[in-house]
């Protein structure tokens, strides 16, 4: 189903809602967006009712999502207290401590081919140093579940309808590889493959939930994965509890076809 996909390069911002004469806009130039008091935010907000790191936006290609940091008093959409990723879409308000904001956008269309999901790992970026070096910024990453998924059409050849979409993970932090397959390798040989696999799956389905129509969605699973089979079970349940409603199906890495015993296991159990 790989070939070209329409997408939107979308441009976000915030315009304050104040007082006439006082308002203001901020580009959301960069993700995460983490809006708070502390002064490394991108948006600092002067509020007692802020915390030093409240919330965080993130776009996942033409999607735009909030989600709370765990602060004290909450973020607010549509005057809804959020408990968990939120859509945004434009014209929806979002309400931290005394500040109101609305969400705007600019776009233009354009195609891109999307050909490169797949790629070697250089054996060079696995050395013991460099891969030291990263553990503790992984277990930040997956601590902190700082992820971004994309979600990617697929389409019917017949009559090029959308079947649903294909979730796919990405980070924000430059000082570690972008590839997820490579990130996954790493992520292998320091103990955190599963993990990090179950994660992406798990803020992709999260977020994907509330796109329009309850789209089917298509998960992957890494090589690793099916070595330990109870844990991509659990969370595998772990998405058909969270997004009841839409068809979910999991796409199995090549790599891992041989082991025929652990498939018949995860083939039953789904």
């Amino acid at each position: 189903m790989h070939g070209f996909h329409e997408g939107k390069q979308m441009q976000w911002y915030l315009e304050s809602v104040a007082d006439a004469g006082k308002g203001w806009i901020v580009d959301i130039a960069s993700a995460p967006f983490v809006i708070g008091r502390a002064g490394d935010c991108n948006l600092k907000l002067i509020d007692n009712r802020v915390s030093r790191r409240h919330s965080e936006v993130r776009i996942s290609g033409d999607v735009l999502w909030i989600r709370d940091l765990e602060s004290t008093n909450g973020t607010f959409v549509n005057q809804h207290k959020i408990d968990q990723a939120q859509l945004l879409e434009v014209n929806d308000m979002i309400s931290i401590g005394k500040y109101k904001f609305k969400v705007r956008s600019t776009s233009s269309s354009t195609f891109f081919p999307c050909s490169d999901t797949i790629c070697e790992t250089p054996s060079e970026v696995l050395k013991g140093q460099y891969l030291s070096s990263l553990e503790p910024k992984l277990k930040k990453l997956l601590n902190r579940r700082n992820v971004i998924p994309h979600y990617q059409p697929l389409l019917r050849f017949s009559d090029m309808a959308k079947v649903g979409y294909e979730i796919l993970g990405r980070i924000s932090d430059h000082s570690m590889p972008s590839n997820p397959n490579e990130l996954l390798e790493i992520a292998e040989r320091l103990g955190y493959a599963t993990e990090l696999s179950s994660l992406f799956r798990e803020v992709g389905v999260e977020v994907g939930k509330q796109l329009p129509g309850s789209p089917a969605m298509f998960v992957n699973s890494s090589k690793f994965e099916i070595h330990e089979v109870e844990k991509l079970l659990a969370s595998m349940q772990k998405i058909r509890d969270m997004a009841p409603s839409n068809k979910v199906v999991l796409e199995i890495n090549e790599k891992a076809t041989t082991k025929t015993n652990d498939l018949m296991i995860l083939r039953d159990s789904l």
